[in-house]
C-alpha cells in the first residue's frame, strides 16, 4: 500500500458520509463506522473481500503511484543521459563531471572540443588547482568541473567582448 491511498481516502470521505443519511437527512453513524472499520481494516491487512471501496481505492492508488514512477523515471533519464545520447528534454542536466582533474590537459582538450579559448581554460586549471586547491572563489568544492570550465571561459570571452 503507498501513501495515495490517503488523499483518496480523504476525497471520497465526504462522499461516504452522504451513503448513509436517511431520508430525514440523519446519518446513521453506527453504520457509517461499521463500514468504515471494514474499510480500514482491509487496506491494513490487504483483504480486501469485506470492502469493494477499499479494493477500489488500493486499485486507484497502485494506478497513481506507477504513473508517478513512470514520469519520475522518463524524468531521471532525461536527466542523467549521456551527452553524446540525444535526450528527451533539451534542458535536461548531465551527470556532474566530478571536481578539476589534476591533468590540465584533460581542460585543454574539453577547451577545444567546446570551442573555448585555451589560455582561458588554463587560466581556469590554474586559479582553481593551484591556488586555490581544486576549490572555487568561495570556497566551494567544485562538483562538475566542466560546467565550471564553461562559466569561466564564457565570462572571460565576455569581458573581452565588451
Amino acid at each position: 500500500m503507498n501513501s495515495s491511498w490517503g488523499k483518496l481516502w480523504f476525497k471520497e470521505l465526504g462522499v461516504l458520509t452522504e451513503r448513509f443519511r436517511d431520508d430525514e437527512g440523519r446519518v446513521d453513524f453506527e453504520a457509517l463506522g461499521r463500514e468504515e472499520y471494514e474499510f480500514r481494516r482491509a487496506l491494513m491487512t490487504g483483504d480486501f473481500s469485506r470492502s469493494e471501496r477499499a479494493r477500489k481505492m488500493a486499485e486507484e492508488a497502485d494506478a497513481d503511484m506507477d504513473m508517478r514512477h513512470q514520469r519520475a523515471t522518463a524524468g531521471a533519464a532525461a536527466r542523467w543521459s549521456r551527452p553524446d545520447e540525444p535526450a528527451e528534454n533539451p534542458k535536461a542536466r548531465r551527470k556532474p563531471s566530478g571536481p578539476m582533474p589534476h591533468d590540465k590537459q584533460k581542460v585543454y582538450d574539453f577547451a577545444i572540443e567546446e570551442g573555448f579559448d585555451v589560455a582561458d581554460a588554463y587560466e581556469c586549471w590554474e586559479c582553481t588547482v593551484n591556488e586555490r586547491g581544486g576549490k572555487t572563489a568561495d570556497g566551494k568544492r567544485i562538483r562538475d568541473w566542466k560546467a565550471y570550465v564553461r562559466r569561466w571561459c564564457a565570462s572571460r570571452s565576455a569581458r573581452r567582448s565588451a
